[in-house]
């Protein structure tokens, strides 16, 4: 039997993914969502990839 505990991931957020993460430590769920064709955005990015809008809430 192997006693090697392996150590969880760590995240490494960046500026778009922080505030995901900081909801995260406090338990709750936050979301970006496209304000051009306002569909959510998992996990956090930029560019939305369905309409390539930069536009983010």
């Amino acid at each position: 039997m192997n006693d090697t505990v392996e150590a969880k991931p760590v995240p490494h957020p960046d500026t778009q993914s922080q505030p995901y993460w900081d909801a995260a430590a406090d338990g709750r769920l936050r979301l970006q969502r496209c304000t051009g064709c306002r569909k959510f955005r998992h996990y956090p990015q930029l560019v939305c990839e369905h309409s390539y809008s930069l536009g983010v809430e």
